[in-house]
C-alpha cells in the first residue's frame, strides 16, 4: 500500500524511541514536465486531515523561508508523498515538534521507461540538504547520532 515503508519506519523509531529533529525525504517529482527544477513539499498537514501544533507549522515555515533563501528557483509545492506520513505520524508530542519536508529534483517521463533526471538537479538538491543540515543539526545532535 501507499507509504507502507514510511509507516514502518515510523512506527520502528517511536517504538525504539529514537525520533529524529526533522526529516528530509529525498524523491523525484513529475512537477515540471519536461523541463528541469528542485520542487520543496512541506505542507504536510495540508494533504491528510491531521491535527499539528503550531510549533510544528512554525519550525516548517523557518525550514522553507531558509530553503527558499538559499536557491530562490526552487518550486514550493505540496503533493503525496513520505513526508506526509513522517510528518504525521512522528508529530504525536507537541513538545517535541518534528518538521517533515521532502527536496525534489525533476524527472521525466515519470514512471515511465527512460526516467531521466538532470544532474544539475541532484547538485541543487544535495547542495540544499548540505546546508539545511549545517542550519539545523548541531554538532552534539550529530555525535549523538547512530546514523553518522
Amino acid at each position: 500500500s501507499p507509504q507502507i515503508g514510511s509507516k514502518r519506519i515510523s512506527k520502528h523509531l517511536l517504538e525504539i524511541d529514537l525520533l529524529p529533529n526533522l526529516v528530509i525525504t529525498i524523491d523525484t517529482t513529475p512537477l515540471f514536465q519536461t523541463a528541469g527544477g528542485v520542487a520543496l513539499y512541506t505542507n504536510f498537514w495540508e494533504k491528510r486531515p491531521c491535527v499539528i501544533n503550531q510549533k510544528v507549522v512554525d519550525m516548517t515555515m523557518d525550514i522553507q523561508r531558509t530553503i527558499t533563501s538559499l536557491d530562490s528557483n526552487v518550486r514550493l509545492a505540496n503533493n503525496i508523498n513520505d513526508y506526509i506520513t513522517y510528518g504525521i505520524e512522528l508529530n504525536i508530542d507537541p513538545e517535541r515538534p518534528i518538521p517533515s519536508i521532502a527536496v525534489e529534483p525533476a524527472i521525466f517521463p515519470y514512471h515511465q521507461v527512460g526516467e531521466c533526471v538532470f544532474v544539475d538537479d541532484i547538485i541543487r538538491t544535495n547542495q540544499l540538504i548540505n546546508k539545511i543540515l549545517e542550519k539545523y543539526c548541531d554538532e552534539s545532535t550529530m555525535a549523538e547520532s547512530k546514523f553518522q
